[in-house]
């Protein structure tokens, strides 16, 4: 089945995805210059997305640690991605390198995560000395013990990337403006298909899978919240 595309519906032209991601990544660049750090490391999804365009299990991802990048400040966009899934970044002009991801997280790692995370921290810290021209400060934008434990060791000092990526985002291009437009239409139209479906006796779990159906039909990823009740509840 082809992908709803609110372009067609709307008779416009398709959203311009690349200059969408030429713009972000500019975006960040700008505020890693401003906050005078080598480098910035994204383990956030949303993050992930908005600085290369990638996605990759997004759920999984936000609370397991296994897909990162390293953004250089004035050098190139390092992917680390799970092993069998190079493909689905590939084509991305926004990464320059891709490299398999290593997870120290307890739950891959077990007994040796402190192992793994003493790994992960020294691949970091030899792009940070390689591209960062003697800047030894490394935003991230989150981080768990082990991980900063292992930064300190290689003499790399983290700083919140939190902020930096917020502020990144404040501003919007003109193509980013057209595509959450359309998110907006794909939003209403599923709230619309779902309203001509609603019927007495429905429960309440029903009638959030009609909008969950509509929401991956029109290309969305997920739903992070399950808000719907309705009669006496609402």
């Amino acid at each position: 089945m082809t992908q709803w595309d609110p372009a067609q519906r709307a008779g416009e032209t398709p959203i311009d995805e690349v200059a969408i991601r030429r713009h972000r990544l500019e975006r960040i660049r700008g505020q890693l210059a401003a906050w005078d750090v080598a480098g910035l490391v994204l383990f956030d999804p949303i993050n992930l997305r908005y600085a290369t365009g990638s996605r990759n299990m997004q759920v999984w991802t936000m609370h397991n640690v296994c897909r990162y990048a390293f953004i250089a400040s004035d050098g190139p966009v390092v992917m680390f991605e799970l092993a069998n899934c190079f493909h689905l970044c590939r084509d991305l002009e926004t990464i320059d390198e891709l490299r398999r991801a290593l997870s120290w997280d307890y739950l891959v790692g077990g007994a040796r995560s402190a192992d793994l995370a003493r790994q992960w921290a020294g691949e970091i810290a030899e792009l940070v000395r390689r591209h960062g021209g003697g800047n030894n400060r490394l935003a991230m934008d989150r981080a768990d013990l082990l991980a900063i434990k292992a930064l300190g060791r290689e003499n790399i000092l983290p700083l919140d990337g939190k902020e930096i990526m917020e502020k990144a985002r404040a501003i919007k291009s003109r193509e980013e403006l057209r595509a959450l437009r359309f998110a907006k239409d794909a939003c209403s139209d599923a709230i619309a298909a779902l309203k001509r479906e609603a019927a007495p006796g429905m429960r309440e779990s029903e009638a959030l899978a009609v909008l969950a159906r509509e929401n991956v039909a029109r290309g969305g990823e997920y739903m992070e919240t399950r808000l719907l009740t309705s009669g006496p509840r609402t």
